[in-house]
C-alpha cells in the first residue's frame, strides 16, 4: 500500500496540472477538517496523505465536471474506503460567495455526514468558510484560512 501511494503521488505531482483545491482529511476539497465550496474542475485530481496520532489516511479526489467532485478516503485498519460526493451550486465570484452541498461517507462506513457550505475570499488573502452539517460536522461550522505565500514580482 505504501509503495502504491508513493507511486501515485509522484505521478500526480509530475503528470497532472496544478490543482487549486487542497484535499481535506476526508478527501474532498476544503480545509483539513472542514469542507469548502470549492470543487476540482473537470479532469483535475488531487491526492492527499494525512497522519495524525496513529490515524493514517490516503485520499483521492476527481473533478467529474466543473460542478461535481467525487472523492474517497482510506483509513488504515478499516475494511472499506469512505466515498464522498460534492456539488457546487454557485461558483465564487467577486461579489458572490461560492455555495456547495455534499455528503461525506455516502456508504455510511463510519458516519454519513451531509453538509452545505458557503465560501468567500476577502482582501489580504483571507478566505472564510461557513456551513451546516450533520454527522461529523455536528451543526454549524466556521473556518478561515490565510494565504501566506504570494507570487514573486518580476
Amino acid at each position: 500500500m505504501r509503495k502504491i501511494s508513493m507511486l501515485l503521488g509522484i505521478f500526480f505531482c509530475f503528470c497532472l496540472p496544478t490543482v487549486w483545491g487542497a484535499p481535506s482529511r476526508q478527501g474532498s476539497t476544503g480545509g483539513i477538517l472542514l469542507p469548502s465550496a470549492d470543487v476540482l474542475r473537470k479532469e483535475q485530481a488531487s491526492l492527499g496523505f494525512f497522519r495524525q496520532r496513529g490515524d493514517t489516511r490516503v485520499n483521492f479526489a476527481l473533478g467529474i465536471d466543473n460542478h461535481w467532485e467525487i472523492s474517497a478516503s482510506e483509513q488504515t485498519g478499516k475494511t472499506a474506503a469512505e466515498v464522498n460526493l460534492k456539488y457546487m451550486l454557485q461558483p465564487e465570484g467577486i461579489l458572490q460567495p461560492g455555495i456547495a452541498v455534499g455528503v461525506d461517507d455516502i456508504g455510511g462506513q463510519e458516519k454519513r455526514s451531509p453538509y452545505a457550505v458557503v465560501s468567500k475570499g476577502l482582501p489580504f488573502g483571507i478566505r472564510l468558510h461557513t456551513g451546516w452539517g450533520k454527522g461529523q460536522y455536528g451543526g454549524l461550522f466556521l473556518g478561515a484560512e490565510k494565504k501566506l505565500i504570494t507570487k514573486a514580482k518580476p
